[in-house]
């Protein structure tokens, strides 16, 4: 995002977001709103929130690994740890 110079980047930038978002969120949502059909609404909140506390966890370490490791052997131990 530092390299947003006008409005229309940001709006294309977050529409792009948005739909990584929901591409990856909307069939995780619907199997465990199949799963659970007692606890539906606590299990769809329990999926909500991990969403939010791992980009909190998955965010800073990137930052760190690519910090230590200089970039390159860092993007190479994401990809095998997030797969």
């Amino acid at each position: 995002m530092s390299q947003l110079r006008t409005l229309w980047q940001l709006y294309l930038f977050y529409g792009l977001i948005s739909i990584g978002m929901s591409a990856a969120l909307v069939p995780t949502l619907s199997t465990v709103a199949k799963w659970f059909i007692k606890m539906r609404a606590f299990m769809t909140s329990i999926v909500i929130a991990s969403t939010g506390i791992s980009l909190m966890v998955i965010v800073p370490a990137s930052n760190q690994a690519i910090l230590i490791m200089a970039g390159g052997p860092s993007t190479s131990l994401q990809a095998v740890l997030l797969w």
